[in-house]
């Protein structure tokens, strides 16, 4: 492993010691921009000109940070409390609460919010919705069904949004595409 990889996963270390909830909610936005960056390179790459959109950056970044960290977060801190692993079947319920319970509300609260950064009407927003809700939400559940197996279940409680928000790089490239459309 790089020195350079090294470094930055003891400061993470470090900040999530001192301040869990900032330091998720900071690597969300961060991360999240990253996906949205990708998305845009891809698109411009394919059309062969073009700016990057910093609305859309924007958007992403402040979903990230105000909404994934900090709501992942909390998220997880529940889970683990109200199905601990001592419960029989306890992976299978949490991966239920999670693809049946979190996922399809994220999906609303991700759409809802990024089309309203963008500028879009909430009529544009529903019609959106109803185009995409459903495509997106399975795909979600293709995607991150077994990454949330083994996040919600071998991934210790601290680096369970780091980990998701890695995997999310790809995802956020996924959204960032459809968001585009």
């Amino acid at each position: 492993m790089s020195d350079v990889i090294k470094a930055m996963l003891a400061g993470y270390v470090r900040m999530l010691k001192t301040d869990p909830l900032m330091t998720k909610a900071c690597t969300s936005g961060v991360l999240a921009i990253f996906g949205n960056v990708i998305a845009q390179w891809m698109r411009l790459r394919k059309q062969k000109g073009g700016s990057f959109n910093l609305r859309s950056l924007a958007s992403f970044w402040i979903f990230g940070t105000a909404f994934t960290g900090p709501i992942m977060h909390y998220f997880y801190v529940w889970m683990d409390r109200v199905v601990p692993t001592t419960t029989p079947l306890y992976a299978w319920k949490r991966l239920a609460l999670d693809r049946l319970v979190m996922a399809p509300l994220f999906m609303v609260l991700f759409f809802v919010v990024t089309n309203f950064l963008n500028g879009k009407s909430l009529k544009s927003t529903n019609a959106f919705l109803r185009q995409n809700f459903w495509p997106s939400l399975i795909m979600n559940w293709k995607v991150w069904t077994p990454v949330q197996y083994f996040n919600l279940t071998l991934v210790p409680l601290k680096y369970r949004v780091l980990f998701g928000n890695l995997v999310a790089v790809l995802w956020n490239t996924y959204l960032a595409v459809v968001s585009a459309s």
